[in-house]
């Protein structure tokens, strides 16, 4: 049950980066749909934001974010 409490929470905080996911059974993987005028900055930025925040999140649940695998 808690599995799935923390992985909803996660869910939460990637959509709400307006990111797209699959999650696994230990780990999940973000991506996002690229256009031609997308200006990259803005993607790296959303990306890093939603890792910020999840990493934020986690330290606060006492869990950890790998940074070394994302």
């Amino acid at each position: 049950m808690n599995y799935c409490m923390y992985t909803k929470l996660v869910d939460e905080n990637i959509k709400w980066h307006n990111i797209k996911y699959r999650c696994y059974a230990d780990y999940a993987q973000v991506y996002i749909t690229l256009k031609p005028y997308d200006k990259w900055d803005d993607i790296t930025y959303l990306i890093e934001a939603c890792f910020e925040d999840t990493s934020i999140w986690m330290n606060s649940t006492m869990l950890k974010l790998n940074k070394g695998k994302t």
